[in-house]
């Protein structure tokens, strides 16, 4: 079929199969021509977005995750998006608190917060009918103190998680459900010297 007779939802399918085989060049080019013809698409921003973050193109993916957000700001699949694009090119940690954008914002709380969440409301009630299960949340000593690269919406979210999982533990605890968190601390990984490096480069 002609590109030119392609539906948005039609632009989306076949980007995600090129995306799924690795080919994510194509996709970019397929969804490119998607956006133009349907720039209201959301689902196209939000494909372009994750190819971009597929090819380690962290601005790229941003501007595209603010797109698909800015055209509806409740999408789950772009904040999510968005929040993991953050946390790969850093959150600063030391914006100001005026300077931090409500979709940054939101965005790392969609990762660090809600996902967990989510994840626990679907799977808890079955452990506590089943009388045990166990649940480890992966907060962070941000969440204990602040985080000295993840910045302030980090920090928040990774305290609200240690939040979330005492209340778990208290309420679950008693029909035989363990809930807990653990908090690392930085781990030497090529994000975290990305992130140091151009901390350092400010």
């Amino acid at each position: 079929m002609s590109e030119s007779f392609l539906s948005s939802d039609e632009y989306d399918e076949n980007a995600h199969s090129l995306y799924n085989e690795g080919r994510y060049d194509e996709a970019l080019d397929l969804l490119r021509v998607g956006v133009t013809l349907y720039p209201h698409a959301v689902e196209l921003h939000v494909g372009m977005a994750y190819a971009y973050l597929a090819r380690e193109e962290y601005a790229w993916a941003r501007r595209s995750f603010d797109r698909a957000v800015a055209r509806d700001p409740d999408h789950e699949d772009a904040l999510a998006g968005l929040g993991e694009t953050l946390l790969k090119i850093g959150d600063r940690g030391g914006a100001p608190i005026e300077s931090i954008e409500d979709a940054v914002f939101h965005g790392v709380l969609a990762v660090n917060l809600a996902g967990p969440f989510y994840f626990c409301r679907a799977l808890l009630p079955g452990m506590a009918e089943r009388g045990r299960g166990a649940v480890v949340n992966v907060s962070s000593l941000a969440g204990r103190t602040k985080s000295a690269l993840g910045g302030l919406a980090y920090t928040a979210s990774k305290s609200g998680l240690l939040g979330l999982t005492r209340h778990l533990a208290f309420d679950y605890g008693p029909r035989g459900v363990r809930v807990n968190a653990i908090c690392p601390g930085g781990v030497d990984t090529p994000m975290i010297r990305n992130a140091a490096a151009a901390g350092a480069a400010q």
